[in-house]
């Protein structure tokens, strides 16, 4: 019976210990805001430089000619020629031969081609305008990637930038999405540390 008695206390205790240290996690998510990346993290200085894609213009812009016409694979010939040509025309979705990353006082700076360069503080939007356009862009640093998203009226392109182990290739994997598209077109380009 005592037996008994001490191992119901014991699963009490625990329970109660659990709850308790389930509260204090939450009072300490909500109490603290959540820490981001300071620009002298090692890992995130190591991106900085400047890139060249690796294979020629026409290797990379054959890349998202094929990522393109998967995504637009379900519409008939006539559409999918009409929206490649609108397609054509953002400057977001053109082969872009160059990647410029920098890391200054706390800040995530990126210059993907000839877009301009844009230096924000990680996980903090700011809303740009382009051509009349206005769009929310921001950079973040997440799981060892530099991550850039930008959302506008038409869609969303986020490029994701990945160092490799020998710090000198830098992949760019990017997801441009729609309430157009029936699925988001998805690509990754490789560039050369100059």
């Amino acid at each position: 019976m005592h037996t008994k008695m001490y191992k119901k206390n014991e699963r009490s205790l625990g329970a109660r210990l659990a709850v308790a240290a389930l509260a204090l996690a939450a009072t300490c998510a909500i109490a603290t805001p959540c820490p981001r990346v300071r620009a002298d993290d090692a890992a995130l200085t190591k991106f900085s430089g400047n890139y060249i894609y690796a294979a020629d213009k026409a290797h990379g812009e054959a890349i998202i000619d094929k990522a393109i016409d998967k995504a637009l694979s379900e519409l008939g010939s006539v559409m999918k020629m009409m929206a490649k040509k609108a397609m054509s025309m953002n400057p977001r979705q053109k082969f872009m031969d160059k990647v410029w990353i920098d890391t200054p006082g706390g800040q995530i700076g990126l210059k993907i081609g000839d877009l301009d360069k844009i230096v924000l503080k990680p996980g903090k939007p700011k809303t740009m305008e382009r051509d009349g356009r206005k769009a929310k862009v921001m950079h973040d640093f997440k799981g060892g990637k530099v991550i850039q998203t930008v959302e506008g009226e038409r869609g969303a392109i986020k490029n994701t930038f990945t160092l490799a182990s020998d710090g000198k290739t830098l992949h760019r994997d990017v997801v441009i999405t729609s309430p157009r598209l029936q699925q988001p077109i998805t690509y990754r380009l490789t560039y050369k540390r100059k």
